[in-house]
């Protein structure tokens, strides 16, 4: 019997794709985005205290067996965190330190944002790194290469874990690795891949 006579719209359902270790999926979209917007590029509600969206590359990756899909953001930098602060960089009066908030708040030309940490930043560097490498997209290669990769359809293997960010669970991928590894990665892969929060 047809759904045409009697239909009547609804919200749509996705097949997301849960907890998983080392699930072969594709690149299915890859769209340059920052942390104040969502994937469908409309403005967030209920934006953190500071000012400055993350830069972000948001990839959704799809299974490659119908398990279902999942959205990862990659950081563009990151950040100084509070806990990290000094005695003397909090006497200093520089910083400002919200409650609930893990980052160092500065003003600066009259906007509360936070001041980038390099070793953050080096951070969000080795964890693209990683994706390139998994996708098997050669050295000196540009974000350009990620729209070739999902194009051509590249596969690599993804763990889904789930994590709980704002006192909320949320699934993220964990790690990245080429297609015809299924062995755990080693440990210091793992230290690096840890999610830097927008």
């Amino acid at each position: 019997m047809s759904i045409f006579k009697s239909f009547k719209s609804s919200k749509p359902t996705f097949n997301k794709l849960g907890e998983v270790k080392n699930h072969l999926v594709n690149v299915e979209e890859v769209v340059l985005i920052d942390s104040f917007t969502k994937f469908d590029g409309s403005q967030k509600e209920d934006l953190p205290p500071w000012e400055d969206p993350t830069p972000q590359l948001a990839i959704r990756f799809r299974s490659t067996t119908g398990k279902g899909s999942i959205v990862h953001r990659y950081n563009g930098c990151g950040y100084k965190k509070a806990e990290t602060l000094t005695k003397e960089e909090l006497d200093s009066g520089k910083y400002e330190v919200v409650e609930d908030c893990k980052y160092a708040l500065v003003e600066e030309d009259g906007s509360t944002v936070r001041e980038q940490d390099a070793e953050n930043t080096a951070s969000c560097a080795n964890i693209m790194n990683q994706l390139f490498f998994a996708l098997g997209i050669p050295e000196g290669s540009d974000i350009d290469a990620l729209e070739k990769a999902k194009n051509d359809g590249y596969e690599l293997r993804i763990d889904v874990v789930e994590k709980v960010y704002m006192d909320k669970p949320q699934l993220r991928v964990e790690f990245t690795r080429p297609a015809g590894e299924v062995e755990e990665v080693a440990e210091e892969v793992a230290e690096t891949a840890e999610e830097l929060d927008a």
